[in-house]
């Protein structure tokens, strides 16, 4: 029965801290909340709570030392890019071919094409048709049908006639006899003998 009533009174301090409760009269002497045998009113141990948020203010953005680099650098950087794209390099090939009227050419641009074409038949120990192509002094000399080089003249070159295949219509061959070389080329050589035939002192 004890049990009953302490649990009764801790209920009505309980209704009277929700609030709008009245504590019966058994309970009158105890006055607001059940804590140690003894109603205590809560809201005395709180103290007021009043939340004041900060309102929040506009910032004025103002621009740092560091943000008008990175600003500066971006700018700087699209400028580059925009350069970048209309600038046209010049083809490696264009700056370092040599001119026809230099050894260069001779070393670099004609000799490839009568090693790849050429050597089979009229390089090293091949002689075909008496002709030897690894010299100037050979071209001059000739095969058997005579020189195949006029310096200056490659309209009277019988080199140009017969990579071109232009030449007679059984002897001497074209070279080479299965297939003509590429225009390229042909304008390479052509180009070659035009300016003078030019070789260096070891191709003589």
């Amino acid at each position: 029965m004890e049990d009953r009533n302490r649990l009764h009174e801790i209920f009505e301090c309980v209704l009277f801290n929700l609030g709008g409760f009245s504590a019966s009269p058994t309970t009158s002497a105890v006055e607001t909340g059940y804590i140690g045998g003894t109603c205590v009113k809560i809201d005395a141990f709180l103290e007021p709570l009043t939340y004041m948020p900060t309102p929040l203010t506009p910032t004025t953005l103002t621009p740092t030392n560091r943000t008008m680099k990175v600003a500066a650098f971006s700018l700087a950087f699209a400028g580059l890019i925009a350069v970048a794209g209309l600038w046209k390099p010049t083809p490696v090939a264009a700056q370092s071919d040599p001119a026809p009227n230099t050894e260069a050419y001779y070393t670099q641009k004609v000799v490839p094409i009568i090693q790849a074409n050429c050597a089979r038949c009229h390089g090293g120990m091949n002689h075909r048709g008496g002709l030897s192509l690894d010299t100037r002094s050979g071209m001059l000399k000739g095969g058997h049908d005579g020189t195949v080089l006029v310096p200056g003249h490659p309209e009277q070159s019988l080199l140009i006639k017969l990579i071109r295949h232009e030449g007679p219509a059984d002897d001497p061959m074209p070279m080479p006899p299965k297939s003509k070389i590429s225009d390229a080329d042909i304008a390479t050589i052509t180009a070659w003998v035009k300016a003078g035939a030019i070789v260096p002192a070891s191709a003589q």
